[in-house]
């Protein structure tokens, strides 16, 4: 094993004056004339963090292998982004680092692959010592995953299509394992599709591509089961999740699937006992698809410490869009990272750009961003600053923290909680049929802003409703099919937020012929309905019927009121539904509604 802290062979940038985005702290870059990847992050107990990955260049001094093998190397940072040593291993095999949890004592645990097709397994110091490793191998098998056991310990999971010690269940079986600080193997759970008369699913292929802990010693873990695991196999590749005990019996097995591609990637706990599942999907997982069925969305999903699906959500582009990487945010939301081929959020810089996004406890997006160069990029990982921020780490194939130093480099950003804009409350609305809404919204921050208003997650087509792209939305002749959830997106510069949902209802004792509380134009309370029905009343509806005759189609559209109805005659079809005309029937449709009071 080669091991180095020289950091001149390292091109590293702080680039102060790198353009950051919306609330970016920093964002640093580095890399040899190779190929230099981070694709784990997590933090080092004082403040920092470690951050590793593969290079096939001298990143921290020579390369263990011949020209072009792949070593992987270490580093720690102060949470201000300044690095404190880097350290490169390997042999002269091609390795990887696939991930990397904080041992409690400033180290950490880390996995990958050795010698192509074994298991590596570590625990490296503070220092970026070596403290222990192990090598698992079967046949051709997959370390893929590490979460901290809470209790000094780690879990390990991945692939195997050997007998690593729990029998083979399929040709290819998750696995998961959990060792002591010390690196003694406490028990190794190997798992696949048993059917009720105990016979293996021989075909069935079930990999760990994510743990999550679960809190009280056990474990949660998502990835791919192409089998009949946790549900009946939807025949491509599906999605799930199970959860393990602390002695490493399974407890529940949950299938993700729908009739396409599906494969979850990423989990988190939620802080509560139960977990946060991320993943792609070229089909229906937590809504719509935003693209052909040949692309991906992501999806992402929170289950309760007993396996009960507790919200839903899928996003994405008309383009692939996958998520790599998921921390808790520290208040019980979450935050993923990723690639998108599409514009995510904001305009696409080239191949592939990494997003960063943040979600709270209930499924809202609070925020997301999108980051790249023209060449691409993709976020690998996320983890908790201890501020309620993120690091985040990837890689980029162009200069997106300063110049770029090969063919690929790896970078290294810290987010904020917050937003660089607030965003006003939406208040709920309680209405009458037939009558104007209004939803409002104010940013404050660094303008200008685009609004996209919402009606229960579905943007509104702002050809149909102009207001939809305002601060403020405005639905006219409210009916019943206007019920429900509305928020918005609100975006400038630097990144976009979206509000909290405010809903519309309707008031099934709402009296009509109420329209105003003056009849006086321009005055205050003119067109606003007060509760008292008098002469204002009245006259405010007759002026409207007098101005507005000669509108509906091929003229001026008619609004609600004066078009109140399409015909005067009590429980005819169309009484009391507008038609898009005014006509004598409107007025005496309101007539009737004044003499009957409220």
């Amino acid at each position: 094993m080669n091991t180095a802290t020289v950091l001149s062979a390292i091109a590293l940038c702080t680039c102060a004056g790198t353009a950051l985005g919306q609330n970016q702290l920093w964002l640093r870059q580095l890399g040899t004339v190779a190929d230099d990847i981070a694709t784990s992050v997590t933090s080092d107990g004082a403040g920092g963090f470690l951050v590793a990955g593969t290079t096939t260049g001298s990143l921290a001094g020579p390369n263990a292998g011949p020209f072009g093998s792949r070593d992987r190397w270490m580093a720690r940072y102060t949470a201000n982004g300044v690095l404190v040593w880097t350290s490169q291993f390997g042999d002269s095999e091609n390795e990887s680092l696939t991930g990397m949890a904080p041992d409690g004592a400033g180290g950490a645990y880390l996995v990958g692959d050795a010698n192509i097709s074994d298991i590596w397994v570590a625990r490296f110091g503070p220092t970026g010592a070596e403290m222990w490793s192990h090598t698992l191998s079967a046949q051709t098998d997959r370390g893929n995953a590490v979460t901290p056991d809470g209790s000094g310990g780690v879990f390990f999971g991945g692939y195997t299509s050997g007998n690593l010690g729990g029998g083979l269940a399929s040709m290819g079986d998750g696995w998961i394992a959990r060792y002591d600080a010390a690196g003694n193997q406490a028990w190794l759970s190997q798992f696949g599709y048993i059917d009720p008369l105990g016979q293996a699913q021989v075909e069935g292929v079930e990999l760990v591509l994510a743990l999550a802990a679960d809190g009280t010693g056990g474990v949660f873990s998502a990835g791919v089961a192409a089998s009949d695991y946790g549900g009946p196999y939807q025949g491509n590749v599906d999605a799930y999740v199970n959860r393990m005990d602390s002695a490493g019996n399974e407890l529940w097995a949950i299938k993700i699937a729908s009739i396409l591609e599906d494969v979850a990637t990423a989990a988190a706990s939620d802080a509560s006992g139960g977990v946060y599942v991320a993943g792609r999907t070229k089909g229906f997982i937590g809504g719509s698809p935003a693209g052909p069925s040949s692309t991906t969305d992501v999806f992402l999903l929170r289950y309760d410490a007993s396996g009960a699906l507790l919200w839903a959500r899928q996003f994405g582009t008309a383009s692939n869009d996958v998520p790599h990487g998921a921390t808790p945010d520290g208040s019980g939301g979450v935050y993923l990272t990723g690639y998108t081929e599409g514009s995510l959020s904001g305009t696409q810089a080239g191949q592939g750009d990494i997003w960063v996004a943040r979600y709270d406890s209930s499924g809202t997006q609070l925020w997301i961003r999108q980051i790249g160069t023209a060449g691409t990029d993709r976020g690998w990982a996320a983890h908790t600053d201890g501020s309620g921020g993120a690091f985040v780490v990837g890689q980029t194939g162009g200069s997106l923290g300063g110049p770029s130093a090969g063919q690929i480099d790896a970078f290294i950003t810290r987010y904020s909680p917050e937003s660089c804009f607030s965003l006003s409350s939406v208040n709920n609305v309680l209405t009458c049929e037939g009558t104007i809404a209004q939803f409002g919204v104010i940013a404050t921050g660094p303008g200008p802003f685009t609004y996209q208003w919402r009606h229960n997650s579905n943007p509104i087509n702002p050809v149909m409703n102009p207001s939809a792209a305002t601060h403020t939305l405005v639905l006219t002749s409210v009916h019943g099919g206007n019920t429900g959830q509305y928020d918005v997106v609100v975006t400038n510069s630097c990144g976009n937020s979206t509000s909290n949902a405010a809903s519309l209802s309707i008031n099934a004792n709402c009296c009509r012929a109420d329209l105003t509380t003056g009849a006086v134009p321009g005055q205050p309370g003119y067109g606003v309905p007060n509760g008292v029905l008098n002469s204002d009343d009245f006259f405010y509806y007759l002026s409207l019927f007098s101005q507005n005759v000669g509108c509906g189609p091929g003229s001026t559209p008619c609004q609600t009121p004066p078009d109140m109805t399409t015909t005067a005659i009590t429980g005819a079809p169309g009484y009391g539904v507008p038609d898009g005309h005014i006509q004598s029937d409107d007025f005496f449709y309101y007539l009737s509604l004044y003499a009957q009071g409220c």
